[in-house]
């Protein structure tokens, strides 16, 4: 990931660019518990940050995220496969809060 852990609070959410890119959510001690991509960090993040839908993040409660930005749809999609996989290789299992690895077949 091109940046290191940032606390995952909304002045620093607000900072982030509007890009899209990939992002890892971690709890308090720096472990990913999701991973995902998006088209605009800044709105997804907010969305996570202010009112997550998903049971899991809701449950977990990150506390540090990291990102990079990508330009291309298919240049996120399979840089989030390998975070993904770097993750289950390390610790034999998917991030708490991803439930599949992506298929990039098809995207540009």
């Amino acid at each position: 990931m091109s940046t290191g852990w940032i606390a995952f609070n909304r002045s620093n959410v607000d900072n982030l660019p509007s890009s899209a890119g990939v992002y890892e959510l971690g709890n308090a001690d720096r472990v990913v518990v999701y991973v995902g991509r998006t088209d605009n960090l800044k709105r997804r993040l907010n969305e996570h940050l202010n009112n997550p839908t998903d049971p899991c993040i809701k449950r977990v409660k990150p506390s540090y995220f990291r990102y990079e930005t990508c330009v291309w749809e298919r240049q996120c999609c399979e840089r989030e496969r390998q975070l993904i996989l770097q993750h289950q290789s390390a610790y034999r299992k998917l991030p708490e809060c991803n439930d599949k690895v992506p298929d990039c077949t098809g995207l540009r």
